[in-house]
């Protein structure tokens, strides 16, 4: 998925009842993201078309269909898109990072699959080491190592 580097994303909340939203936002509550804002959008993120997005001001967006989809793939996309938030905390330092470029080769999306996984959110198709779901702990708590 995606997630908007230094730029903030344009987007409106659109979120009506029955729209999905509660269900959207009960697993991102689910995953450790209860304090964090979500607004539903039209899937422009940060030059891409994503389904869900998250940026730097803190806030996750999500289309419409995420909130049909299977309880794991949901809880997944809001456990990336937290992560994308834990990452933004520490970017800098992140990025500047050997271990962060030996582990995941500058991939923050992996990264953020990694990040998912360590908290019991697998993504389904991508697989962690030990060593990179250990890293990946670390960035939760707002640690590079």
């Amino acid at each position: 998925l995606a997630q908007a580097r230094g730029t903030s994303t344009a987007a409106r909340s659109v979120v009506a009842s029955g729209s999905g939203y509660d269900r959207v936002r009960a697993a991102l509550t689910r995953v450790g993201g209860g304090g964090i804002a979500l607004q539903q959008y039209g899937g422009s993120c940060g030059g891409v078309t994503a389904s869900a997005c998250a940026a730097p001001s803190g806030v996750i967006y999500f289309t419409a269909d995420v909130a049909r989809w299977s309880d794991a793939r949901l809880h997944w996309v809001m456990a990336h898109e937290l992560a994308h938030i834990h990452q933004f905390r520490v970017w800098n330092t992140l990025v500047a990072s050997a271990g962060y470029t030996s582990l995941f080769g500058g991939n923050i999306e992996l990264l953020a699959n990694c990040m998912a996984q360590q908290r019991g959110y697998p993504s389904g198709n991508v697989w962690c080491t030990g060593e990179q779901l250990s890293w990946s702990g670390a960035v939760w708590r707002g640690v590079v190592p």
